[in-house]
């Protein structure tokens, strides 16, 4: 998946659980302020690196490493391992590193879900 928008609403719903909604008129995505009763812009997960150095934050904080490195095209290469998989990375290319760091934690997190 590209970065952008369509992969910052996989990463709201997939990995932190949060209702996302398409707002018809803008074509933007939004996330509901629960506590505030609003509508907050999506977060861009995918093309923001402090952003996606988040997601790793949250990942970190239950044990999970990772390991980054740039590719010599100028891509970016993460892998997310966690230690109850006995050493087996989940890794994912990206255009940039946000791009990278999201597409691997959607592939941990489609094949190993960690309890929120």
């Amino acid at each position: 998946m590209l970065p952008g928008p369509d992969l910052d609403a996989d990463i709201a719903r997939k990995i932190l659980g949060v209702v996302v909604i398409f707002d018809s008129d803008t074509g933007e995505y939004q996330l509901r302020d629960l506590d505030n009763r609003k509508m907050v812009p999506l977060p861009p997960y995918s093309t923001n690196t402090v952003t996606a150095h988040q997601l790793i934050s949250k990942y970190k904080a239950v044990g999970c490493t990772f390991a980054i490195t740039a590719n010599p095209d100028g891509t970016w290469m993460v892998s997310v391992s966690h230690p109850q998989l006995s050493g087996v990375n989940f890794g994912a290319n990206g255009q940039t590193l946000p791009h990278a760091i999201c597409q691997a934690i959607l592939q941990f997190n489609n094949l190993f879900k960690l309890s929120r």
